[in-house]
């Protein structure tokens, strides 16, 4: 099974930097994942269990626990550590923000299949940073 491999190969994707800069620490994250899609090779990896997961909703489970939970957790790690610091919105939805971050990747990866170079990476953070600063840092 395609999941038993993923615990291995998730940690990556997990581990998240602190530089004490949410937003670097974003870019980061971003960058070490499309690293991973693009170039690692996890792009043909996590779109097969994508579309399995919505056909079959025993594996769905399986998928959301370890992949999903893991990436998730990261970014939530990221915004919240932001947030104590004062350096994003503590008003933030994080769920959403999450979605949205977690979203483009997806899209790129299952419909565009645009690649996940430094551009997107670059424009995504940008993007980002723009809703997550706290409004007096906006540029």
């Amino acid at each position: 099974m395609v999941l038993e491999a993923f615990p291995h190969k998730t940690d990556l994707l997990t581990d998240v930097s602190d530089s004490g800069d949410a937003l670097a620490d974003l870019r980061t994250y971003l960058a070490k994942l499309s690293f991973c899609l693009d170039f690692g090779g996890a792009a043909s990896t996590v779109s097969g269990p994508i579309g399995d997961a919505i056909v079959d909703e025993e594996f769905a489970h399986l998928f959301r626990s370890t992949l999903v939970r893991g990436r998730r957790r990261a970014f939530v790690e990221i915004i919240l550590r932001g947030q104590q610091r004062g350096q994003l919105r503590s008003d933030l939805d994080v769920g959403v923000v999450v979605d949205a971050l977690d979203g483009a990747i997806h899209h790129r990866l299952l419909v565009t299949q645009q690649p996940f170079d430094r551009r997107f990476v670059d424009a995504l953070t940008h993007f980002a940073a723009s809703g997550l600063r706290l409004p007096h840092e906006v540029e």
